[in-house]
């Protein structure tokens, strides 16, 4: 072999070498970035626990007890299996979601799931005073003992529309004492208060029929302004937890009448909220009946609702009658 062969030769020996190493580190890196990572992304959102919270509770002495509300990952969650554990079990306790009031004062509770997804919350118990309307549901149970003429009255419960004393001044002109009839309206009242009063003023009279007119404050008086859906669930939240109170009574709903003038600045919040009242929710409850007395008050808001733009006025109020003497036996 020549001189100049013999470096061709070794030449193509050293390139040949370099190239199969050189196909050797490429595969290597190859493989590496094809093969699934076990931390990805992916990995770690599917192993991820949802995040477990409830808001702090309040509860008033003499009063019903407050529901716990549940949530996971931002979403409300119904019947969720919790252990609680309470810091002070002289101010509180705990059964089927619900807290009681022991006596004043405030604790930590902690909740855990048996998969030991936990969180904790404050319970803050207050006296019957602290509740703002306290006068008021004294007042309304003095006028129960005053015109109850028997055992299961007709009650009429929610906000100032249904107010004997500041609003539906003529009520018992216009329900006579032999049809057993109680006006338990609380003027500025919303769906949240009446969940406290729920037992005290509806259940513990086990009603023959509940008459409701609720949900104009949760929407005109509420300086948060929510979505339809959201005025929706708080009305009905309440309607509900009456229903499980009160299993076989007749339920008589009057719509949210739109508010006049300046007043009705959330009119079109009304109109949906009792649309959906009387379209989605009405129809689940053979004993629920929606009165629309929207349609009425709405297409003649100068003859329906009195100057203060909010309220009926006498000829209102006397349609109230009119309409609940047709479908009502008391």
């Amino acid at each position: 072999m020549t001189k100049s062969s013999l470096v061709l030769f070794l030449a193509s020996l050293l390139l040949a070498s370099c190239g199969k190493t050189a196909s050797s580190s490429l595969s290597l890196e190859s493989a590496a970035s094809t093969a699934p990572s076990a931390l990805s992304s992916e990995s770690v959102v599917s192993a991820a626990k949802p995040v477990l919270m409830i808001p702090n509770v309040k509860q008033y002495l003499s009063y019903d007890p407050s529901e716990i509300q549940v949530y996971l990952d931002k979403k409300q969650v119904q019947d969720l299996p919790l252990y609680f554990e309470i810091m002070d079990e002289t101010i509180c306790s705990i059964a089927n979601n619900q807290v009681t009031g022991l006596k004043v004062g405030k604790t930590t509770v902690y909740a855990s799931e048996s998969d030991g997804t936990e969180t904790s919350f404050e319970v803050t118990v207050l006296s019957a005073d602290d509740f703002r309307f306290n006068r008021d549901v004294q007042s309304r149970e003095e006028g129960l003992t005053l015109h109850a003429s028997g055992a299961n009255p007709t009650l009429f419960i929610g906000d100032s529309f249904f107010d004997p004393m500041a609003f539906w001044t003529s009520f018992y002109d216009l329900f006579p004492s032999t049809e057993n009839c109680i006006a338990m309206g609380i003027s500025s009242s919303k769906s949240t208060d009446w969940m406290i009063l729920k037992d005290r003023l509806i259940a513990k009279y086990q009603p023959k029929n509940l008459v409701i007119h609720i949900g104009t404050n949760d929407i005109n008086d509420n300086p948060v302004l929510q979505g339809v859906e959201s005025y929706y669930s708080t009305i009905t939240s309440f309607l509900d937890a009456v229903r499980k109170v009160l299993p076989n009574t007749p339920f008589y709903y009057l719509g949210i009448e739109d508010r006049a003038g300046s007043a009705g600045g959330k009119n079109l919040y009304s109109e949906k909220v009792t649309a959906l009242i009387k379209d989605t929710y009405a129809p689940k409850d053979p004993l629920f009946t929606y009165l629309d007395t929207p349609s009425v008050f709405n297409a003649d808001q100068a003859t329906y609702i009195r100057s203060d733009n909010i309220h009926p006025s006498q000829q209102g109020y006397a349609y109230y009658s009119t309409i609940l003497h047709q479908c009502i036996s008391f």
